[in-house]
């Protein structure tokens, strides 16, 4: 009766495991919903100077976009080396390491990631070369 009893219960730990949403990744895209896409059109033509932005799709996926500086004239600008994303309690921290590279004739610098998040998240924090950044424009 007993491992019956611990046999129910680990099913039953398991099955609880499974359904929450308590994971959190980041994952590099080629392209936005078209809902996101909505909102950075309406951005990106105005915007010179690059930046973060955050971009939600619903409660739970945002879109980290990272625009590079439209102003550097020079042939060096700065690329995404690496974006992970750690979850400790509540609270989410993006960390993105940046590297200067030569730009000469090459296109667009700029990155989208999309973000999955627990439900109950409630600081999102950005690392940007382990110096604490900020988001140019949070979109809801």
């Amino acid at each position: 009766m007993k491992k019956m009893l611990v046999a129910i219960l680990v099913i039953a730990l398991f099955t609880m495991t499974a359904c929450s949403n308590d994971t959190a990744k980041i994952e590099k895209v080629d392209q936005a919903p078209a809902k996101v896409q909505k909102l950075m059109d309406g951005f990106m033509k105005d915007e010179v100077s690059g930046g973060y932005y955050l971009l939600n799709n619903d409660k739970a996926e945002y879109y980290l976009y990272v625009q590079g500086d439209r102003r550097d004239r020079s042939m060096l600008a700065t690329d995404i080396k690496d974006a992970e994303l750690s979850l400790k309690g509540k609270d989410v921290t993006i960390t993105v390491k940046t590297e200067r590279v030569n730009v000469q004739g090459s296109k667009n610098r700029d990155v989208l990631y999309k973000v999955t998040l627990p439900k109950k998240t409630d600081t999102i924090k950005l690392i940007v070369d382990g110096k604490e950044g900020s988001f140019k424009r949070v979109f809801y």
